[in-house]
């Protein structure tokens, strides 16, 4: 990840050339003043951290978990989830330009709020009854979840480079989603696993994947608008 980050750093000294006062805003970014600027920011970064996190944790819902937990806790064959993930995955070259639309008329901060909500709603209503549930309702509810994770995503950008004014926001940004996408969306899978294998019900997964979702309305209720 940090290697990433420098990367990124010397791939915008080079991409602009062209940009006299951009490249001396990029050659005022040194190694010693980028760590200065994550103590700095770190506040900020946390929360971004969050937020980011929790928008690979609505993908991890619909595109991974479903597929680990599934088979396990209901009658539903994987070989079906696998093939409702490949419909999905068609789904969302559709849905991110209509939900972009949607999300660009209003308040990054109240749409992304809005979606976590709702996510968190329809994970507590539904998530009791899964292992009662066909294919088909699995499916839809699926599509139902993976249609309020775009939403959420829809802004998130947006979101994230206005709660930082600096000059090294870009490489902030890019910290906060490899922080937030290794701890929170990447791990979420293996430890609602582990908590299945450890207390032999599934309903306590759902406990875990809300408490993150509050975590991150909290961060949002506290973020710039």
């Amino acid at each position: 990840g940090g290697f990433i980050c420098l990367l990124t750093l010397a791939l915008r000294r080079f991409s602009f050339k062209d940009s006299i006062q951009t490249q001396k805003n990029i050659e005022k970014i040194t190694p010693t003043k980028l760590i200065y600027s994550l103590y700095k920011h770190k506040l900020i970064l946390l929360k971004m951290t969050i937020v980011i996190g929790t928008s690979y944790l609505t993908y991890s819902v619909s595109f991974i978990m479903f597929n680990a937990l599934i088979p396990i806790i209901s009658d539903n064959e994987l070989a079906d989830m696998m093939k409702s993930t490949t419909l999905l995955l068609i789904f969302d070259l559709l849905c991110f330009p209509i939900c972009g639309r949607v999300a660009e008329n209003f308040s990054p901060r109240k749409v992304m709020f809005f979606a976590l909500s709702a996510f968190m709603l329809f994970l507590i209503i539904f998530w009791r009854y899964i292992p009662l549930f066909s294919f088909n309702y699995i499916f839809v509810l699926r599509i139902i979840l993976f249609i309020i994770g775009v939403l959420y995503s829809c802004p998130l950008i947006l979101w994230c480079y206005r709660q930082i004014s600096s000059d090294d926001r870009y490489i902030l940004v890019g910290t906060a989603h490899v922080i937030g996408g290794s701890i929170i969306g990447k791990l979420s899978v293996a430890i609602s696993l582990f908590i299945l294998n450890q207390y032999s019900n599934y309903i306590h997964i759902v406990y875990y994947l809300n408490f993150l979702i509050v975590v991150a309305i909290v961060a949002l209720y506290f973020s710039r608008d």
